[in-house]
């Protein structure tokens, strides 16, 4: 669990936002989208660590790096 909190570091969030909590702060230009998936499987974008943690039983890829966005799984939408 370290290990994924030491790579993906602030880039996911612990749990989902509400929506009054967005709409105060609107939505964040820090956070990145991973995705999960078995093999032969459609992917799931997952963006709390509370999701991921969730996940590592039934998953076993994910992308190291995060995406912008949860639509695009291409090199123009990676975070650096």
């Amino acid at each position: 669990m370290e290990v994924l909190r030491n790579l993906y570091r602030d880039q996911l969030t612990e749990a989902p936002k509400r929506a009054s909590q967005i709409e105060k702060t609107g939505y964040s230009k820090e956070l990145g989208w991973i995705f999960v998936c078995q093999e032969f499987t459609q992917p799931r974008a997952i963006r709390t660590y509370r999701s991921l943690f969730g996940a590592k039983e039934k998953y076993t890829y994910f992308t190291p790096n995060t995406f912008y966005r949860n639509d695009q799984r291409h090199a123009g939408s990676l975070r650096c």
